[in-house]
């Protein structure tokens, strides 16, 4: 035994060891360090250890199950998403006629609720004008960090037989 804290005196006799400290004040620490080998105190290692030890032991199968748990939910619902998608038509033609003779802007006013225009019915007008090769719409190769596109329209004829949403466009 080493006395880490305070003065004492030590005596062996055997296996048996006394610490001897006269006129001990109050407050006035006293604090020794004993080694032992394994297994010379008890023979059978506590309840906590062997519990921990057990517990330790079977983390392996848990992550493992966990593991199971989480790719067969993944797989499931990609099977569910699979069953149940909606029929989307394979063929990638887009309709490029109009419906009837009125124009984008109308046909889609007489479509939506509400009375006043939004940016659907101009983008239909625009794509219109540039159809008929009024406007043309470029994209710009360069890109920038807060946006993947730009476009630039522009102006190639000013007709006079144009309408007069599409006057109030351009």
């Amino acid at each position: 035994p080493t006395i880490t804290a305070g003065n004492a005196q030590i005596n062996q006799i055997g296996n048996q060891f006394t610490f001897s400290k006269q006129n001990l004040s109050p407050n006035e620490p006293l604090v020794f360090d004993m080694r032992f080998r394994p297994g010379t105190l008890i023979t059978v290692a506590p309840q906590w250890q062997t519990r921990q030890a057990q517990q330790t032991a079977l983390v392996p199968a848990w992550v493992g199950l966990s593991i199971a748990i989480l790719l067969f939910g993944a797989w499931m619902i990609m099977r569910y998403w699979q069953q149940h998608r909606p029929n989307m038509p394979s063929t990638k033609a887009v309709a490029y006629e109009l419906p009837g003779k009125l124009p984008p802007a109308f046909a889609g006013a007489l479509l939506t609720t509400g009375s006043e225009p939004g940016w659907a019915h101009a983008l239909g007008t625009l794509f219109d004008l540039a159809d008929r090769g009024i406007l043309q719409i470029d994209e710009l190769p360069d890109k920038k960090w807060y946006r993947s596109q730009d476009f630039v329209i522009r102006l190639l004829k000013r007709p006079s037989d144009l309408q007069i949403h599409e006057q109030a466009l351009l």
